[in-house]
């Protein structure tokens, strides 16, 4: 409970320093195009991207997104952790960058094709197994959000057709409903490697200036 009393701590600060900042309107990222990854794991992802280009992130902008990503990695690795408090975080880490940077990330339409060429271009693992790419048709970023079939109020399993489904589909419910929690869990591996190795980029983007 300390440590997440304290993460809470540091994104009230972060909001605080952040509205007391003057800041210039930028666009944000979606996920609606097909195969697309989640918000979060495009800007990690994009920003890797964004290096070698004319719209890398400075030093200056390093100093401000290192805090905002190191927090928001302790909250992916938290059980205790809401959506609600990742998806500020996340919308914070898009305010702090510019328009065109967001623009650019956004033109990418990131999918787990092009991440898994960015994981390995840096050596980042994702501690699933042998390579460091997530498996295929696997779309990051799904599980955490996805509607699954079948869950009922009542939990436990067996008696009673409470659900209007046959066994069948209860089954096939089931089976899927065990695939998003492997989804979950894939998911925030994957979120940790690539924001552990920006984290880094950010920090030796600090200490070359």
């Amino acid at each position: 409970m300390k440590k997440i009393s304290f993460i809470l701590t540091m994104i009230f600060a972060l909001a605080l320093t952040a509205c007391g900042s003057t800041s210039t309107e930028t666009s944000t990222l979606t996920a609606d195009y097909e195969n697309a990854i989640s918000v979060q794991l495009q800007l990690s992802a994009g920003t890797f991207s964004l290096e070698g280009t004319d719209l890398a992130v400075d030093a200056a902008q390093a100093a401000d997104l290192t805090p905002l990503w190191q927090v928001l990695n302790s909250l992916n690795e938290s059980d205790a952790a809401a959506p609600e408090e990742i998806d500020a975080l996340v919308s914070q880490i898009q305010e702090t960058m510019t328009s065109e940077q967001i623009e650019a990330i956004a033109a990418m339409q990131l999918t787990m094709e092009e991440m898994g060429t960015i994981m390995q271009e840096y050596g980042l693992t994702s501690g699933m197994g042998t390579g460091e790419t997530p498996p295929e048709g696997f779309v990051p970023g799904s599980g955490r959000d996805s509607d699954v079939p079948g869950m009922s109020s009542g939990g436990g399993g067996g008696g009673g057709d409470t659900t209007g489904m046959t066994p069948e589909q209860i089954e096939a419910a089931q089976a899927e409903r065990e695939e998003s929690g492997a989804s979950d869990m894939i998911n925030s591996r994957l979120a940790t490697a690539v924001v552990d190795g920006l984290i880094t980029l950010l920090e030796s983007t600090l200490n070359d200036n």
